[in-house]
């Protein structure tokens, strides 16, 4: 892990197409550091007009972090730097319609609440979407292994579904 200005900085890229990478890095750090982000894009990039060109898109809501795009030699050789921490390919199945959600819906960020009209009806009639991917029980990562018994107190149940019987529940 490479600390830049006390930031900590954790990488993997994503492949999108044969010449393309997107690079997805994860900074923790302040979020009012955005030239932080440029900086560290700089690190990978022969001047800092290169490193803003590249950038497709800085993440400050959710998480701290970025994602740019990179041509094959250059996403090689970032996976070979002592900060990256891991590389995968994207199977490309999910195709978000933004990233960009205060823009999207026309919103500007930083905006008091007294900015909403007492007659705009506070969000009636509106619909807010979630992709629920799901998940997969039969994973590791739900595996009950080592644990104790589960507590008397516990009032929940196993609840059966398309593909998935009682017998694939914890305990």
């Amino acid at each position: 892990m490479r600390m830049i200005h006390g930031a900590a900085v954790h990488c993997s890229y994503i492949h999108l197409s044969s010449s393309t990478f997107a690079v997805c890095c994860l900074l923790i750090m302040d979020t009012s550091k955005s030239q932080l982000i440029i900086q560290t894009l700089s690190l990978w990039f022969t001047s800092e007009e290169e490193a803003r060109a590249s950038l497709l898109y800085s993440y400050k809501h959710t998480l701290n972090g970025f994602a740019a795009l990179l041509s094959e030699e250059e996403a090689t050789k970032l996976s070979e730097r002592t900060e990256v921490v891991s590389t995968f390919r994207s199977d490309g199945r999910w195709s978000p319609h933004t990233t960009r959600s205060w823009e999207f819906v026309g919103l500007e960020e930083g905006l008091s609440q007294g900015w909403l009209p007492s007659g705009a009806h506070a969000g009636e009639n509106v619909i807010v979407g979630m992709l629920d991917s799901g998940i997969w029980p039969e994973s590791r990562s739900f595996s009950d292994e080592g644990l104790g018994p589960v507590p008397a107190r516990w009032k929940g149940v196993c609840q059966e579904g398309d593909s998935f019987n009682s017998s694939s529940c914890n305990r």
